[in-house]
């Protein structure tokens, strides 16, 4: 199809006939499609131009019974310029059959069913009516797919589970009437400054822990005499453990 330059509104648009009868043309300016009627009156002072939505393809229905033949017919009165295609070939709709030169403007004349070409009727330079079956296409019913059969699903198996952790005795009880001292932090015992049987005062220093890399000191809460000594220089104390008790 010829391209030709139009000036709308001292703008240049890119245009191109797609249909043309004796009052209206299908006109595609830059890729958007309008109407434009064609008044008979010499003395009409303007052309209305009406924008029309472009038509999107539909989705082939999909039927399993036999596919009817469909006519594809000239629409405006002219003379064949090419024929694209042959009888046998398979089209989709939309696809360009042949073009038809009138009024010296190209028109291209598309099928309209997905199918086979059964008959070509023209051939170029031939001259042809508005409304002349041009070709004949046996149109192609698809059947529907089917869907396809469910695979059996594979069930894992479950994995063995891990035996629960079973908590950890961090001392012995407390003997009744005994005061404890607890770690306030995770860390490791540095130094540990009282003996058992050594009678200690309240805020006095018991051990030095070492946790995010900085000393922290102990201190005794109570007064009283050390019943019992649970950890030793060295060893790895959690937050709340006990280190040691304080009898009376």
């Amino acid at each position: 199809m010829k391209k030709y330059s139009m000036k709308i509104n001292n703008e240049l648009f890119e245009a191109r006939i797609i249909e043309f009868s004796a009052n209206h043309a299908k006109v595609d300016v830059n890729g958007v499609e309008f109407v434009v009627e064609i008044g008979t009156d010499p003395c009409q002072p303007e052309t209305r131009i009406v924008q029309m939505e472009k038509s999107v393809p539909s989705v082939p229905q999909m039927r399993s019974e036999a596919g009817k033949n469909s006519d594809v017919v000239a629409p405006i009165p002219g003379v064949i310029i090419s024929v694209q295609k042959k009888e046998g070939d398979f089209v989709h709709a939309g696809d360009v059959i042949i073009t038809l030169e009138a009024m010296k403007m190209e028109t291209e004349v598309m099928a309209n069913v997905d199918g086979i070409i059964q008959k070509i009727n023209v051939k170029e330079k031939s001259p042809v009516q508005e409304g002349e079956v041009l070709a004949t296409i046996q149109q192609v019913i698809k059947e529907a797919p089917q869907a396809p059969a469910p695979q059996p699903t594979h069930t894992p198996q479950p994995m063995p589970q891990a035996p629960a952790p079973q908590p950890v005795q961090t001392s012995q009880p407390a003997q009744a009437g005994n005061k404890t001292i607890v770690t306030p932090l995770p860390g490791i015992i540095l130094d540990v400054k009282v003996q058992i049987g050594e009678k200690v005062k309240e805020d006095q220093v018991l051990f030095v822990l070492e946790a995010m890399k900085m000393e922290s000191e102990i201190f005794s809460a109570y007064s009283g005499t050390v019943t019992k000594i649970l950890v030793n220089k060295g060893d790895n104390v959690i937050d709340g453990q006990v280190l040691l008790e304080i009898g009376d």
